[in-house]
């Protein structure tokens, strides 16, 4: 099955630092006119936006970009970042020193490699799932989800029955046929994408697709001057709720366990069994 159709979704961007400094970054190193952005991109609905390194020094930007797409009337997430080294009630104090007043309706963590990092599977596996619980107790009034690539969790993460109660945007930089490359703007991707593509399809991990209500599509889109963005689409079924003033999503449950009921005939035990 392939990512939803387009008017199931909205049109994201996400954005930090790093956007500013990295990549196609050119001088003056400075945060772009969220404003002007608003004016020229009225089709972009949201922005995720970093609010913590991974060393857990809070991102420069974020007050600026948080307080612009605020102004402006667009939905606001923020992502923070694990650590597999540190405790992780430090890690959700650097996340709240971070945020400060500035708490968004739904909160991400990033998963990915660090060039100076290098965890076991083990570690990277008790930092998902202690991180994914900390997260909620932390901000208990937001939604919450958790970024990675399905080919990264598939080589750093041992599942069990935990891994599918998280809910997952997921980059997958796909290169549309017509194109042959990353999507530059948004309109660059038809929705649905008729390849068969499904972000959520891993080899080991297999996420299952209603764990994942967002997708980074790509990695160079151009709609700012002097640096690349990430483009994302997410499921409205999802940011519905969240931003709408419902209950915020809560991760599936685990699968239904399937059971026989025997009643013996004259008796009045009953005996339930795991089939």
């Amino acid at each position: 099955m392939p990512w939803p159709a387009a008017d199931q979704n909205e049109q994201w961007v996400d954005w930090s630092w790093f956007n500013n400094h990295g990549w196609r970054a050119l001088p003056p190193y400075k945060p772009f006119d969220v404003d002007k952005f608003c004016a020229l991109h009225p089709e972009c609905e949201g922005a995720v936006l970093r609010f913590v390194w991974p060393s857990g020094k809070p991102d420069q930007h974020y007050a600026h970009y948080y307080d612009g797409f605020t102004r402006n009337g667009k939905k606001v997430a923020g992502y923070g970042w694990a650590h597999p080294f540190k405790p992780v009630a430090d890690v959700m104090e650097s996340w709240k020193v971070a945020l400060g007043e500035r708490v968004p309706k739904l909160i991400g963590t990033d998963y990915e490699d660090v060039t100076d990092w290098n965890p076991t599977k083990a570690q990277w596996t008790s930092t998902l799932q202690s991180t994914w619980e900390a997260q909620q107790l932390t901000f208990p009034n937001a939604a919450h989800m958790s970024y990675s690539r399905a080919s990264w969790l598939d080589l750093h993460i041992i599942p069990g029955d935990w891994f599918h109660d998280i809910l997952w945007w997921l980059a997958h930089w796909i290169f549309p046929p017509s194109l042959n490359r990353q999507a530059r703007h948004w309109n660059e991707i038809e929705l649905p994408i008729d390849n068969n593509f499904t972000p959520w399809r891993g080899r080991v991990v297999k996420i299952r697709q209603e764990n994942v209500v967002g997708w980074q599509g790509s990695s160079r889109g151009e709609i700012v001057p002097r640096a690349y963005s990430d483009l994302d689409w997410f499921q409205k079924s999802f940011i519905g709720p969240v931003y709408n003033g419902g209950v915020p999503p809560e991760p599936p449950g685990p699968d239904p366990v399937p059971v026989e009921v025997v009643v013996p005939t004259g008796k009045t035990n009953v005996t339930v069994r795991e089939v």
